[in-house]
């Protein structure tokens, strides 16, 4: 569990406690839980989804450049090829 709050700020920590709080989980039920340690944390998806986002408007601008032509709403397409990214 130390581990764990030297990566997490305060208010990631204050948070964490209450859903802890709320679900009257103690600390030490993570700690010999399967999940301790393994899990991605949703800073971490989020941080991944938008890096894989930006790659994909990347792709879209390039292929508008080279002549692709695009039917229907772009940031659908965006998101179409962010979910192949990430999958």
């Amino acid at each position: 569990m130390e581990f764990q709050d030297k990566g997490l700020t305060v208010l990631e920590r204050k948070k964490r406690d209450r859903v802890f709080e709320k679900n009257k989980l103690n600390k030490k039920d993570l700690i010999v839980s399967e999940i301790s340690g393994s899990s991605l944390s949703d800073y971490d998806l989020a941080g991944k989804w938008n890096l894989k986002t930006r790659e994909a408007r990347k792709v879209l601008k390039l292929g508008k450049w080279r002549g692709m032509q695009i039917v229907g709403n772009e940031q659908e397409v965006v998101k179409e090829l962010t979910h192949l990214e990430v999958n």
